[in-house]
């Protein structure tokens, strides 16, 4: 009998929300009838069902602003809210997350659709995930069944703005389903997190991690990761060369491990319709093992072994910064401490909190 096929990736459309409290409130339901749902889809399996969801930005979140850094404390703090509902929500309707039988959620989002396309120049590229333009999301070629939709004002100006793609592009339209929300709230003041004072834009970023699975905190980290990373800019005399080093602590299963961090993560970062990789496996640097991915001309995702605490931070004289999650900034501190001793810059460091934070 031939094996059976893993089903189609489903999305969800998120609008923006008001606020924090509007993610529990308005979504919370949204996402009780959406995950059994996608769960059925692998039942008695030993699938796990992927489910993406795409949220619109607030305009206070504008990645027009450089470097697109400078957003990180706002943007990972509606990361981390909505995969803490994901979870909430999931355990509350016994569904289970990122293991067979359960569902696999990617975050991306969408940067605000009011205004002309060529307003949002930074976002329009295809490797600069996991913040794109709408419009870079069916160009992908992604295969969606269902895409489900809320059903409210703002829920159906996503939708249609969605579907007009598809006609505008003479595409045949993916099935959606719409699913309930609840009642929109007014506006809470709130603090805003500030804007991070970042003053590079940086191209060349590492993220460190054990990475024994990636569930919801590891998720969060390869996110932030993604999204401090410059985008693409339009300049094709001198293209912007980005790269990113994920070291990936060694340990048994360690190719599997890899495996895993490096599906999840480029599925938030590219949205070209024809993904072309070269995949080289060697040593990268001093470390032991690795594997080098070559998205595009422009952009080069490495995949290392880490055999101690420092990893490619002290190998690495380019990087310009470093994602780890939060409690772990004496390490950054003493790495740090060991690239001035080489003469060479201080990594700028960005800590990220978990679900339980």
């Amino acid at each position: 009998m031939a094996a059976a096929t893993a089903p189609p990736a489903a999305l969800l459309l998120l609008p923006t929300p008001t606020s924090p409290t509007s993610l529990r409130t308005r979504f919370g339901v949204t996402l009780s009838n959406v995950l059994p749902s996608v769960a059925d889809l692998v039942k008695n399996s030993d699938h796990v069902a992927r489910l993406d969801l795409g949220i619109v930005l607030p305009k206070t979140f504008s990645t027009r602003l450089s470097p697109r850094a400078s957003v990180f404390p706002r943007v990972q703090a509606l990361v981390k809210d909505l995969y803490a509902l994901l979870n909430r929500t999931a355990t509350d309707v016994g569904v289970a997350l990122d293991v067979p039988g359960g569902v696999d959620a990617r975050i991306f989002m969408f940067e605000d659709q009011s205004g002309h396309p060529t307003d949002r120049p930074q976002v329009a590229h295809s490797y600069s995930g996991p913040i794109i333009d709408l419009s870079i999301l069916v160009s992908s070629g992604r295969v969606y069944d269902p895409v489900f939709s809320v059903e409210s004002s703002d829920g159906e100006s996503v939708l249609r703005a969605f579907l007009d793609l598809y006609s505008a592009r003479n595409m045949s339209p993916p099935s959606v389903r719409k699913v309930t929300v609840g009642e929109a709230e007014k506006a809470i003041n709130r603090e805003i997190p500030e804007l991070r004072k970042a003053q590079t834009a940086h191209k060349y970023v590492a993220a460190v991690g054990t990475f024994g699975q990636v569930g919801i905190d590891e998720k969060l980290v390869l996110t932030a990761t993604a999204v401090i990373l410059e985008p693409e800019t339009d300049d094709t005399v001198s293209p912007t060369r980005r790269r990113i080093t994920i070291a990936i602590k060694a340990d048994d299963g360690w190719e599997a491990r890899q495996g895993k961090v490096a599906d999840f993560f480029e599925s938030i970062v590219a949205f070209s319709k024809h993904v072309k990789s070269t995949r080289t496996v060697s040593n990268i640097g001093s470390e032991s093992k690795g594997v080098s991915v070559r998205l595009s001309p422009t952009l080069t995702i490495n995949y290392v072994e880490m055999s101690d605490q420092d990893g490619p931070a002290i190998t690495d004289e380019s990087l310009s910064a470093l994602v780890i999650s939060r409690g772990s900034d004496g390490g950054a501190k003493t790495v740090n401490g060991k690239r001035e001793e080489k003469g060479w810059s201080p990594l700028e460091v960005f800590e990220v909190d978990g679900v339980g934070a």
